[in-house]
């Protein structure tokens, strides 16, 4: 096979080559979050009303389950990291960028003050019916 850059890919078929060049999508695409900014900002809303955690509290919640998630996203790298090496493939820059990603560890980003969260509610109260 001829060597190409890391964003095309070759595919054989029939004896012939037929080349697909996907940088512009490996630019273009975006990690989604783990949880929209409407399930999380709903969470908080729901500790805060319903449960009547205060702020501290929730400002203490979302840290302790930013925690665990950016735990649990660093072992699951390192599994996959180890798996890779053990099958003798190496871990591509991009899945690297896809594990550092603030995108899932951050799930409570823009709503971690008692500001933020009034201003989201503020934005979305049509929206909100029912926390129950």
């Amino acid at each position: 096979m001829p060597s190409n850059s890391s964003s095309t890919h070759e595919l054989d078929r029939d004896e012939s080559t037929e080349i697909i060049d996907d940088s512009n999508q490996d630019e273009n695409q975006e990690i989604a979050p783990i949880l929209s900014e409407s399930q999380a900002g709903l969470f908080l809303l729901k500790a805060k009303e319903i449960y009547k955690v205060s702020q501290s509290n929730l400002d203490a919640l979302t840290c302790d389950v930013s925690a665990i998630v950016e735990q649990t996203i660093r072992h699951l790298e390192e599994s996959v990291t180890l798996d890779f090496n053990n099958m003798g493939i190496g871990m591509s820059e991009k899945m690297r960028e896809i594990f550092h990603s603030p995108y899932l560890s951050d799930i409570f980003h823009g709503l971690q003050s008692n500001f933020r969260l009034q201003n989201f509610i503020e934005k979305k109260k049509k929206f909100v019916v029912s926390l129950s």
